[in-house]
């Protein structure tokens, strides 16, 4: 269950709460785990100006928790 409370999740969604409802209400499944990685890393052909560094630490740190919550939806593919 999304912790509405810790820091992360505050973070991100004080300062897009258009993010942060989504990420509440997508939590626990699927969908989640590409919303979190999707905002991480740019798929657009647009120029973007990205995440305040704040933020996209934030969004790592939700995407690590929800990986740890339900590793059986965590991406495999992750390596450096």
């Amino acid at each position: 269950m999304l912790n509405k409370h810790s820091a992360s999740f505050i973070r991100v969604n004080a300062e897009f709460p258009t993010i942060g409802q989504k990420i509440a209400t997508v939590w626990g499944t699927a969908e989640c785990v590409a919303y979190l990685h999707d905002l991480q890393h740019d798929t657009s052909d647009k120029p973007r100006a990205g995440f305040p560094l704040e933020v996209l630490l934030a969004i790592g740190d939700l995407e690590s928790s929800h990986n740890c919550d339900y590793p059986s939806l965590a991406r495999k593919d992750v390596g450096f």
